[in-house]
């Protein structure tokens, strides 16, 4: 007889809160502008960061519920469609032509809803929407996945980390053993040898307080797909 060891505690098993990640297709659909305006109407008090902070908050959870009232599940609803067309088509040149012609109106802008969703996931910026490129995007989102997933950790002791918790504490201890130093020296020492390349007009313009018109700049630079959900 051989021994069994068994483990009812299932790798990657642990129950993650769910992160909120905004959808693009969101915007086509009817009312997401009034929610938005609704949400961020809010009024709460405290400092303006606070401020920004809780309206960002209810403009998430409206938006959660506001989604749950649509039809916002493209691949289902190219499934329904798809299934209407066939049954229409058994129909020959009796069918309701109205009807089909509503259907493929209503799948045509499914499949762009639905290419739109998988582009935002896959993070591709330089191929263009439109084109039917659904499946590129689909591996891209899959690579990503997969490039992003972690199994296993060992740690140094060559065990293995037997849950999520057990994994975080570990890469914790190696990161704070990585970035502390058992032999400190002077920062004057290091820096004794090292030309100043700044001069005081450049250091003056580095320090000083940044404005909002700058903040908008770097904001509206920003691709609007990038960062979804909290980055």
């Amino acid at each position: 007889h051989n021994m069994l060891v068994m483990e009812t505690e299932l790798a990657g098993s642990d129950q993650r809160k769910r992160r909120f990640i905004f959808d693009s297709r969101w915007i086509n659909l009817e009312g997401f502008e009034d929610c938005v305006k609704k949400a961020w109407g809010h009024q709460c008090p405290g400092q303006a960061l606070y401020k920004f902070q809780k309206k960002l908050r209810s403009v998430k959870f409206e938006l959660l519920g506001w989604v749950a009232t649509q039809k916002s599940n493209t691949a289902k609803l190219i499934k329904e469609c798809n299934a209407k067309l066939e049954i229409m088509g058994q129909q020959g040149g009796h069918r309701d032509w109205l009807q089909w012609a509503e259907c493929k109106s209503v799948i045509h802008k499914a499949y762009r809803d639905e290419e739109a969703y998988w582009k935002q996931k896959a993070r591709v910026t330089w191929l263009r929407e439109g084109d039917r490129n659904t499946k590129f995007f689909q591996a891209c989102v899959k690579q990503i996945s997969h490039r992003n997933s972690l199994e296993h950790l060992i740690k140094l002791t060559g065990e293995p980390c037997r849950s999520r918790s057990e994994s975080l504490k570990e890469v914790a201890d190696f990161l704070t053993k990585l970035f502390t130093s058992d032999n400190p020296t002077m920062e004057a020492e290091v820096l004794i040898d090292i030309p100043k390349s700044i001069s005081e007009e450049m250091n003056k313009n580095l320090i000083k307080p940044v404005t909002e018109e700058e903040i908008r700049q770097a904001l509206w630079a920003m691709d609007p797909h990038k960062a979804p959900g909290i980055d």
